[in-house]
């Protein structure tokens, strides 16, 4: 003890968490060197997936009412601890049913239709099994005897559709006998067993 007063000072810092709001059993979550507290201004990575048949609904991270500045690369997120501790919010929701029957590439074809006394058309619609399809008119004429004169029009590059379920319609936008794009539709009549578009109505 030396022959004066000794005054030792001590300085603390005030460590913060981490925190997860209400976790979600469809994500699993992985914070790297995962710790009980941080310090400010310490470096947070975290990542996360999503279970099968589910998306992400909410993402939020908050540091009390205030969102928390983050980056985002390869899927990981990085934070800067801030003075307050930080929750992390995810919630999950069932995807949606696809409706969408067309999984394999698929090719449906009328009959030949009379158009004219001296004009047949024949109509092929091909889905690609990737939400997009393509199709093509084929034309015959009659001179004594109806001639296939090959294809009127084909659209080659594939359009994209939409299928609504309820009321059996399949609904694109394509060039048909112009070269405008036109809503066009078709029709499911009728289904095998497994729900699989048979007949359609073009």
């Amino acid at each position: 003890m030396p022959d004066d007063s000794v005054t030792i000072k001590v300085m603390t810092f005030k460590n913060y968490k981490f925190l997860v709001a209400n976790p979600d059993s469809n994500i699993e979550l992985t914070i790297q060197n995962q710790k009980t507290y941080y310090s400010v201004k310490e470096n947070i990575n975290f990542s996360f997936t999503v279970h099968e048949g589910y998306e992400l609904d909410q993402f939020a991270l908050k540091a009390g009412d205030s969102d928390v500045i983050y980056s985002k690369q390869n899927n990981i997120y990085s934070f800067v601890m801030p003075e307050s501790d930080v929750t992390l919010t995810l919630i999950s929701k069932a995807k949606p049913e696809d409706s969408d029957p067309w999984k394999a590439q698929t090719v449906y074809q009328s009959e030949i239709i009379s158009a004219s006394y001296d004009y047949q058309i024949q109509i092929t619609l091909s889905f690609t099994g990737k939400k997009t399809l393509t199709w093509k008119v084929d034309y015959w004429d009659y001179e004594d005897d109806w001639i296939n004169e090959g294809v009127f029009r084909e659209i080659t590059v594939p359009v994209s559709y939409t299928y609504d379920s309820s009321a059996k319609i399949v609904a694109f936008q394509s060039t048909a006998q112009t070269s405008q794009l036109e809503n066009c539709t078709v029709k499911v009549l009728d289904k095998t067993p497994n729900a699989l578009p048979q007949k359609m109505a073009f």
